[in-house]
């Protein structure tokens, strides 16, 4: 069926509708794409172990590497970002608080570098586990777990019976307050006697609030009152340990007093400054649960982040931890082991670490004042060299 145009209709071709619109918005020529930007150096790096060796710095940048593709994915390496000064100062504080306290008891020189040498491993261990970068937030949690854990683990092993007591007697002194005054005076709580109606309103109204309290005490404020002081009693203890000042006898009474737990006095003349029978259960406790757990930790994440995220080479504060970590392993480890496995010798027989001839830091003979003139120094630089490299 054909379709018929009306009179004075005349349709527009085709060609005409083109030169309009060609006419009305003119055709524009696309632009070029600007050139990619070229790659950092990093990227023509040869390949290592079919694993492209890239930095952390350059990762990034890297279309196809792991650590771009675990930042898109929302899953990069896991760190706390807590700022370093405040780390640096507290890590600080726990090497020189042992130091300062040795000296100001003149105690004896090789006692004091033990407690040194084992709060420098403990604050490097804690410096790490702030400021290190984690294959993912596990590996965080772990660090910090085994930095504390050997203080958490020496005050149940030595004062737990102590814990248990002072939670039981501070809880019996505010759980029982009213009770044993209801018990005591019954309802004469102001006025022994009553004769006057006033008097009598008095006492009723006071024996009704010390009812109505009694149960408060005992169901809240008696175990909120004794969870708060048995957890301030044992944060100070797992402090003390971290600071090394547990292996000190004074300190360690003083300790036990404030648990009411007594310690056996000697019969001698002058006192032991540490008390042998726990001085090496608290040494050997502290490497197996701290100094070997955290370089084996630390060694493992290094492993994990080299593979997922192309890290080249440890972290400043993870070499730092290393050090300390190894240093004590060996020093103490060999001493062990000769007294233990050599000799044979049972722990308790093992000798402390000073010699009685050396009863202050005035008697030093040359030998050993040059020897820890050369350990400061030693020590010293190696901090400087590793904050100059830190990035």
């Amino acid at each position: 069926m054909r379709h018929r145009i009306p009179l004075g209709a005349r349709p527009m071709r085709p060609r005409t509708m083109c030169r309009r619109a060609a006419r009305s918005s003119p055709i524009v020529a696309p632009k070029s794409a600007p050139p990619p930007p070229p790659p950092p150096p990093c990227a023509q790096q040869h390949a290592f172990n079919g694993t492209c060796a890239v930095s952390t710095q350059c990762a990034p940048f890297l279309p196809n590497s792991l650590q771009g593709i675990a930042v898109a994915k929302g899953n990069p390496p896991f760190e706390l970002g807590v700022p370093e000064m405040p780390i640096l100062i507290l890590c600080g504080t726990i090497i020189a608080v042992p130091i300062v306290y040795s000296m100001a008891t003149r105690t004896y020189f090789m006692l004091a570098v033990e407690i040194a040498v084992s709060a420098g491993d403990f604050a490097s261990d804690l410096l790490n586990s702030f400021e290190n970068d984690y294959f993912n937030m596990y590996m965080c949690v772990a660090s910090f777990a085994i930095t504390f854990g050997a203080g958490v683990i020496t005050i149940f092993v030595h004062y737990g019976g102590g814990l248990v007591f002072t939670l039981v007697t501070t809880f019996n002194k505010v759980a029982w307050i009213t009770y044993d005054r209801l018990r005591d005076h019954g309802v004469h709580q102001v006025f022994e006697v009553h004769h006057s109606a006033d008097k009598f309103l008095v006492n009723i109204f006071a024996t009704a609030l010390m009812g109505l309290a009694t149960p408060l005490l005992f169901f809240i404020a008696g175990p909120t009152i004794a969870g708060l002081q048995i957890c301030s009693v044992f944060c100070l203890g797992a402090i003390l340990h971290s600071l090394r000042l547990l292996l000190v006898r004074e300190v360690q009474e003083a300790y036990g007093g404030l648990l009411g737990v007594s310690t056996e006095k000697t019969s001698t003349k002058k006192e032991e400054p540490v008390n042998p029978a726990s001085y090496h259960q608290i040494i050997v406790l502290e490497l197996l649960t701290e100094a070997l757990p955290s370089t084996a930790l630390t060694l493992l994440n290094y492993v994990l982040m080299r593979r997922s995220f192309m890290v080249e080479q440890l972290s400043p504060v993870a070499m730092g931890s290393l050090a300390f970590s190894g240093y004590l392993l060996f020093r103490a480890g060999y001493k062990y082991c000769f007294h233990l496995i050599y000799l044979g010798n049972a722990l308790k027989d093992i000798p402390l670490p000073y010699k009685p001839a050396v009863e202050s830091y005035v008697e030093l003979t040359a030998n050993e004042a040059m020897a820890a003139g050369e350990a400061a120094v030693g020590v010293s630089t190696a901090a400087v060299a590793l904050v100059a490299t830190a990035p």
